[in-house]
C-alpha cells in the first residue's frame, strides 16, 4: 500500500509539473479568406468594451482585397499565451485589425488580444466571444501593423 501511495504521488507530481509550462497558441480564423468581406486596420478608442460600432474606433486603412490572404497569414504568426487561471479577458485596444466576414461576424485582433464577435439571436445584438489570451511578442505585432500601414492612405486621403 505504501508503494502504491508513493507511485501515485510521483505520477501526480509529474503531471502537475508538466502543465506548468506556458504554451504559445496562435489565432485561428473561423472562416477562410474566401469568406472575408473586408479587412480594416483600426484604432480602438477604449479598451474593455465592445468594438461594435464605428464610434468605438477610427479607421486607419481599408486593406486592399488582394492583400487579404497575406494579412491573415501574418496575423496567424503572432503568438499568444494565457497568462494565468482567473485572469480577466483581454480586450482589443489601440491599433488593431478588424476582419469582417460575409456572415456579418468579425474578428478584432490587437496587441492586447484577439476577440471574435457574432450576432446573437437571443440578445438581438452583437456578442463578443471572450478571449483570455495575451500577445506574447508585442514588438512583433507592432512590426506587422507598421508593415500593413506603411505608405498607406488613411480614410481622409492623407498618406501616413
Amino acid at each position: 500500500m505504501k508503494r502504491f501511495v508513493c507511485i501515485l504521488t510521483a505520477v501526480l507530481l509529474l503531471l502537475s509539473l508538466s502543465g506548468c509550462g506556458i504554451t504559445t497558441s496562435y489565432w485561428e480564423f473561423q472562416y477562410s479568406v474566401d469568406n472575408v468581406k473586408e479587412i480594416k486596420i483600426i484604432d480602438v478608442k477604449r479598451g474593455g468594451g465592445y468594438v461594435d460600432s464605428e464610434e468605438d474606433y477610427t479607421v486607419l486603412k481599408v486593406v486592399d482585397e488582394t492583400d487579404y490572404a497575406g494579412i491573415m497569414d501574418d496575423i496567424q504568426t503572432i503568438g499568444y499565451y494565457c497568462p494565468y487561471l482567473g485572469s480577466n479577458p483581454a480586450s482589443p485596444y489601440g491599433k488593431s485589425i478588424m476582419v469582417v466576414f460575409e456572415s456579418g461576424e468579425y474578428d478584432v485582433i490587437s496587441a492586447t488580444g484577439p476577440e471574435h464577435y457574432q450576432y446573437s439571436e437571443e440578445r438581438g445584438s452583437i456578442t463578443k466571444i471572450l478571449s483570455f489570451v495575451r500577445c506574447r511578442d508585442k514588438e512583433q505585432y507592432n512590426q506587422m501593423i507598421d508593415k500593413w500601414l506603411d505608405g498607406a492612405e488613411t480614410t481622409e486621403g492623407q498618406t501616413e
